[in-house]
């Protein structure tokens, strides 16, 4: 059996969608006799790095690049470069579906308009809901009946669904993202891994990974940061956009630093390095408290550094009192004593961070495909 993800993204990127189609394709051909694809728009994309390497991968994955008028790099077009380059690749997938995909052949994709269209020529079609429906929710329920299966990122989902757009609960199946543990088994000490990153050996570290969105929290943190002057906070990820409004507003603080989007296979070093790992998501935004399920969640466990986290529905689906500390969501004041109470408390924080890294072996890459295999297989 052949499967195609079909998705309007570069690859590789800095995005995190582009990491776990790498991680769900190397782990679906490592346990399936299926010929994995993935279909993809041919894009300008700076970075120049072999996505096996990026990524550290295994093996090769069967990339497909179709026809996409990519308008980006042009600055005066990019308010309308997004509808005129995912419509092309609609276009171009449809042609790819009909010459290239046979009719036994599953198709999945995370994007509407991509599934929407696909819909109409392919009937095994399974689409992936990452992000909670806020506009066109008539298109979004066209959609959702023309698939075969929906696939969420967590639980929180599937409520939703259920009850805004009266889908079965057979139709919905949820898989949460994963890691891979032989990622993140490094040798090194803390110490060592600091030395590796030239980082200072004896200051209280703070780490922060992945982007820098407001809603997922990186300002509060931030702002935390300028209240503890003896701590070191450390922001690894974000686009150019939002590391330039973040060293506008907190460069100042000495001992905050950004150091911007770094490759896949560095993360394991920067988590070793740290004291603590935070997860500030807002509860403010629907996004944060009840749609998101953060690869960086499961990164953090497999890491064996001492998990902080909001306390909000969506984290909670993965972390508890066992293998992790929770603040109050929005809260500078919670946060900071937190991060005191991990710090002075160094056994608890280390039962607590062994703790994840055994809850962590039911949430890896393959353990995701064994599920998503049945859930082809059943097609």
């Amino acid at each position: 059996m052949k499967v195609y993800f079909f998705s309007y993204t570069r690859f590789p990127s800095e995005k995190a969608h582009a990491l776990y189609l790498a991680k769900v394709c190397q782990s679906l051909s490592d346990l399936s006799e299926f010929s994995i694809y993935l279909v993809l728009p041919r894009r300008f994309n700076n970075m120049k790095a072999s996505y096996k390497d990026y990524y550290n991968l295994s093996r090769e994955i069967r990339v497909k690049m179709i026809p996409s008028l990519d308008l980006f790099p042009i600055s005066i077009l990019r308010p309308t470069a997004i509808y005129v380059g995912l419509i092309s690749f609609l276009l171009s997938s449809i042609i790819f579906l009909l010459f290239k995909v046979k009719k036994d052949s599953v198709v999945i994709t995370n994007n509407m308009v991509i599934a929407l269209g696909l819909s109409f020529f392919h009937s095994r079609l399974i689409y992936e809901l990452h992000d909670y429906p806020g506009s066109s929710r008539w298109l979004y329920a066209r959609m959702f009946k023309r698939v075969a299966k929906i696939q969420t990122n967590n639980f929180q989902k599937i409520k939703l669904l259920e009850n805004d757009f009266g889908i079965s609960r057979d139709k919905i199946v949820a898989l949460h993202n994963g890691v891979n543990l032989e990622d993140f088994e490094v040798d090194h000490s803390k110490e060592s891994a600091r030395k590796s990153l030239d980082l200072d050996l004896t200051t209280p570290l703070v780490v922060y990974t992945g982007h820098l969105y407001d809603w997922k929290g990186a300002d509060l943190l931030a702002q935390v940061a300028e209240k503890s002057p003896n701590i070191q906070f450390l922001f690894v990820g974000g686009t150019n956009t939002d590391l330039i409004r973040m060293n506008d507003v907190y460069g100042e603080t000495t001992n905050v630093k950004f150091i911007g989007h770094r490759p896949h296979d560095e993360m394991p070093l920067y988590l070793k390095a740290a004291d603590v790992l935070v997860l500030p998501n807002t509860a403010k935004k629907e996004i944060s408290r009840l749609h998101t399920s953060p690869m960086k969640v499961f990164e953090y466990m497999a890491s064996g550094t001492p998990i902080i986290a909001s306390d909000i529905p969506s984290i909670r689906e993965i972390l508890n009192e066992n293998n992790a500390f929770f603040f109050e969501p929005d809260s500078q004041k919670a946060l900071g004593r937190s991060i005191d109470y991990v710090l002075s408390h160094v056994e608890c924080a280390k039962k607590c961070a062994d703790q994840a890294r055994v809850d962590v072996r039911d949430y890896t890459w393959n353990r995701r495909s064994k599920k998503l295999i049945k859930i082809i297989q059943s097609l």
